[in-house]
């Protein structure tokens, strides 16, 4: 039913991060600290790439028509994708913090890589986008830097053309790290229209943030789950 599909892709992105929080928020944190958080125009592709990225996991521009340039993200595609051709699947989106790009948490999915060869986890798609510097996902009031525009009505709108995702709300969710988190849940109507699951890691805790939006989804059920 659609409720368990729901419940199964939540409680995947849940079971996921929860494991690798604490790593996740110390590692990023640290750079973080130590990043460029100054916004600009040629911020939106990352420069130099590393020199390998885990497994599953490429590199890719997509064209932005409201900046008239050129976007990175980056890419995981499960282990079965290349085979089972006629298979769609639900997809992550993993939002950066502060100073990061399209590259700063590719680390994420060797975790994911790992419990979906270890059967713990099903297949899935995950994307890395680039928002920029210190968007926090919102697009500036002067129009230069449309993080939320790109992100939601060009990028997603990308992968769903490119690759074989479950096109649409129910194949959904979004998680990110303090930049990234907030960037998430900064705007509820915005993503319920989007994602069915969010989840918030950073440095405002996992249990006030669940407790939060069970109480949100509960007087509004068209609203993302986060975890």
């Amino acid at each position: 039913s659609p409720m368990n599909h729901y419940i199964s892709l939540a409680l995947s992105a849940f079971a996921f991060f929860a494991p690798i929080c604490g790593k996740v928020i110390s590692a990023d944190a640290k750079r973080q600290a130590k990043s460029n958080q100054t916004n600009t125009d040629d911020m939106w592709v990352a420069k130099p790439l590393p020199s390998s990225f885990p497994a599953n996991v490429t590199h890719h521009t997509y064209r932005s028509a409201v900046m008239k340039r050129d976007v990175g993200y980056c890419l995981y595609l499960p282990p079965g994708y290349a085979q089972d051709t006629a298979r769609r699947y639900p997809v992550i989106y993993n939002l950066h913090g502060a100073g990061g790009n399209e590259t700063r948490a590719t680390f994420s999915a060797e975790v994911l890589h790992a419990g979906i060869l270890s059967g713990r986890w099903p297949e899935i798609i995950m994307v890395f986008p680039n928002g920029g510097r210190s968007t926090m996902y919102q697009d500036s009031a002067d129009g230069r830097f449309p993080a939320e525009t790109t992100f939601v009505k060009e990028l997603m709108p990308h992968i769903d053309a490119t690759y074989r995702t479950i096109a649409g709300r129910k194949g959904r969710c979004i998680e990110g790290f303090s930049m990234g988190g907030r960037g998430s849940t900064h705007d509820d109507a915005a993503m319920a229209g989007v994602c069915l699951a969010v989840m918030l890691v950073g440095f405002f805790g996992l249990i006030g943030v669940v407790t939060a939006s069970r109480r949100a989804f509960r007087t509004s059920p068209s609203a993302p789950l986060v975890f």
